[in-house]
């Protein structure tokens, strides 16, 4: 994990940044599709997605009975990862999706998603390796995303080779407890 781009940086770049809503939408149904079986079939009571971006995430393509959605720049609640308001053990399932590398203090994000997600509830997590110096951090492996999160089990793990855009990987964690 290195530092790369300032937060004040990155949160200039995201006010510009331009998602293809569609393009995005149609890429996550297809991870679900194809990593996501733990998560896909399941019902959840709560659940909160950390960067949903302007797509509004994965929460619309799961059943989760009370979805929450978090992101800093474009979300309906607009906390960053590292100051989450929510009470410990409140949901059933986190999802980070693309959002760890955006944070300003991954360990800290990491700690209050451990924090808010209920023992025994799953984490979906999905991200990109060697980002762009506009993101504040960029991961070069699996190891250096999964070493952050030590309270948690893996259920499931995949990386995906480098082809139009950087590799990546994709788990579904359990949190011990």
């Amino acid at each position: 994990m290195k530092k790369m781009a300032s937060w004040e940086d990155y949160i200039k770049f995201e006010h510009t940044h331009k998602e293809n809503v569609e393009k995005t939408l149609e890429f996550f149904k297809w991870v679900l599709k194809t990593y996501g079986k733990e998560v896909v079939d399941k019902e959840f009571e709560n659940g909160l997605e950390i960067g949903t971006g302007l797509s509004g995430g994965y929460l619309p393509l799961l059943n989760i009975k009370n979805p929450v959605a978090v992101d800093y720049v474009y979300g309906p609640i607009k906390d960053k990862a590292e100051v989450l308001r929510f009470r410990n053990n409140t949901f059933d399932i986190v999802i980070i999706s693309n959002t760890l590398d955006h944070c300003e203090d991954p360990r800290l994000a990491v700690k209050e998603m451990t924090r808010v997600l209920k023992d025994g509830g799953l984490l979906f997590i999905f991200n990109f390796y060697d980002e762009p110096d506009n993101h504040p951090w960029s991961f070069s492996n699996s190891k250096e995303i999964l070493d952050l999160f030590i309270d948690f089990q893996t259920i499931s793990f995949n990386e995906y080779p480098k082809r139009k855009r950087n590799a990546f990987m994709v788990a579904t964690l359990q949190k011990c407890g």
